[in-house]
């Protein structure tokens, strides 16, 4: 490190991640053998964790441990690194009994997520499992076992015999399989209408649950689920489902729960100022949201701040938002217009509101309000824009466009490097005591994608009826326009909203 003609020195050590531990993640498919069967490793999953809190999944791990010659319970040992993670399987004998009957089947049973797993086995070479379910004996005519584990999610009692052609049935083998229920979700706030920003828990009496949900209506998994982590906001309109789950129980009930915030209007944001951090001159940041039932476009708003405290300075547009999209303007007293006016949007955040903090003597919190929102519909078509830019004064307009030539344009295939845009103001009515109406005129154009292109805004006096206002746009280079649009904005530190935008061509 160096400060003008003196020097300081420190060193660093970096080093490589470290292996903490293995753990077997998913269990073989298969854990039930017969005397002499080769142990199959099929859909087992190995993770090495690290010191750095990551992990990766490993294959070229070593199993010992399993001996397919003797018949009983046996551990098998999975070792990487120095580590070792353990499971069992189970080896029934080959051995068959003396009166010419099969031989019984074996019950392995295992706990998994939703309830538990049934295998059934037999020594008895050619012989076939038939089994029931709902306690009664079986017979030749009975569930066929097919080798797939049986799924268990309720406490069930599975009989079953080896059938063999040429050998008589087997005894009745029994086993009573108990599945315990994991109690339904509980949550801290029942659907309904509720502010950006809340927060949901969620919670069941039953200890040792994983929580998983979803937010856009699908049933959840802990394979297509969010594993909960201690709460969910409200960040949009949103369908909740949610389920708990538990090793060896079923699954509770699904939980279902329907959100949604205030239609097209901001979330009231919060700027806190501490006496430590917010010398004059710092810079903070407020995140704007806007929420509608369907996407957003074409938005206007004006939010009101303490000009005693803060000072306007810029707005930043959020992840995926052009900043051609977004004009804003402030009166510097306290007030910030706001106008959104491409595409089609998901609601969310739009912006964040950039103000300079003129004091430290301040502390305390500070809220940001609207104080106008409005969403304009596009008028596909319409040549004719009217438009309220005063209170008591309104506007109508006509554009007509020509090439670089003269020539009337009329379709998007004549827009080729430049247009000019021709508008004539009709029917202005009396109220600004006969001064010059000051308003500004915007021009947007935007390629097939709808994405804007390019933009011209420029302020204009319109003095009477008929006034013509006159500006060329230049069109960039390679782009196939889509659409050109234009809107009238009262003088912008006037604050007055825009009028709705129109689709010229």
């Amino acid at each position: 490190m160096h400060y003008k003609e003196f020097t300081a020195e420190f060193t660093v050590t970096v080093t490589g991640k470290k292996l903490a531990g293995i753990s077997i993640d998913q269990k073989p498919n298969k854990r039930s053998y017969v005397q002499g069967d080769a142990l199959d490793l099929k859909g087992m999953v190995v993770t090495a964790i690290y010191d750095n809190n990551t992990s990766e999944t490993i294959t070229n791990y070593k199993v010992s441990g399993y001996l397919p010659d003797t018949a009983g319970m046996q551990t098998v040992t999975v070792e990487y690194g120095g580590f070792t993670a353990l499971f069992t399987v189970t080896v029934a004998s080959k051995q068959t009994s003396s009166d010419g009957a099969a031989e019984a089947p074996k019950i392995n049973i295992t706990s998994v997520i939703g309830g538990k797993t049934v295998e059934l086995m037999t020594t008895t070479s050619g012989g076939v499992i038939r089994y029931t379910d709902d306690g009664t004996i079986p017979n030749e005519n009975s569930k066929l076992y097919t080798g797939t584990p049986i799924e268990i999610t309720e406490t069930t009692t599975i009989k079953a015999i080896t059938v063999k052609s040429g050998m008589q049935n087997s005894s009745v083998t029994s086993g009573k399989i108990s599945v315990s229920k994991v109690e339904p979700l509980t949550v801290s706030h029942t659907g309904g209408k509720y502010a950006l920003g809340t927060t949901i828990t969620l919670k069941t009496i039953t200890s040792g649950t994983t929580i998983y949900y979803t937010t856009d209506g699908n049933i959840p998994t802990p394979e297509n689920g969010i594993k909960y982590s201690g709460s969910i906001v409200i960040s949009k309109n949103m369908t909740l489902k949610a389920i708990a789950v538990k090793n060896g129980y079923k699954t509770s009930a699904i939980l279902e729960e329907i959100y949604t915030v205030p239609t097209t209007v901001l979330k009231k944001s919060t700027v806190s100022i501490g006496s430590a951090t917010a010398a004059a001159g710092d810079l903070v940041s407020v995140p704007v949201y806007i929420f509608s039932d369907s996407d957003v476009s074409n938005c206007y708003f004006v939010v009101n701040y303490d000009a005693k405290v803060f000072e306007y300075a810029s707005i930043t547009p959020a992840e995926g938002v052009s900043s051609l999209d977004l004009f804003a303007s402030s009166d510097n007293n306290g007030k910030i217009a706001i106008r959104y006016m491409g595409s089609a949007i998901e609601s969310g955040e739009i912006c964040s509101i950039n103000l300079n903090a003129l004091s430290s003597a301040y502390d305390g919190i500070y809220e940001l309000t609207v104080d106008k929102s409005e969403q304009y519909d596009t008028m596909d078509g319409e040549i004719m824009l009217t438009g309220s830019v005063n209170s008591n004064i309104e506007v109508s307009a006509e554009t007509v466009l020509t090439d670089k030539e003269g020539n009337d344009i009329t379709n998007k295939s004549q827009v080729k490097d430049e247009i000019t845009a021709s508008v004539t103001f009709e029917d202005l009515e009396d109220g600004n005591d006969g001064e010059p109406l000051t308003v500004n005129v915007i021009l947007a154009i935007y390629d097939r994608g709808g994405a804007l292109v390019s933009l011209a805004a420029v302020e204009t006096d319109v003095s009477d009826a008929n006034s013509v206002f006159t500006h060329t746009i230049k069109i960039p280079e390679n782009v196939e326009v889509g659409s050109i649009k234009m809107m009238i904005w009262r003088d912008l530190n006037d604050m007055a909203p825009c009028s709705k935008v129109s689709s010229v061509l």
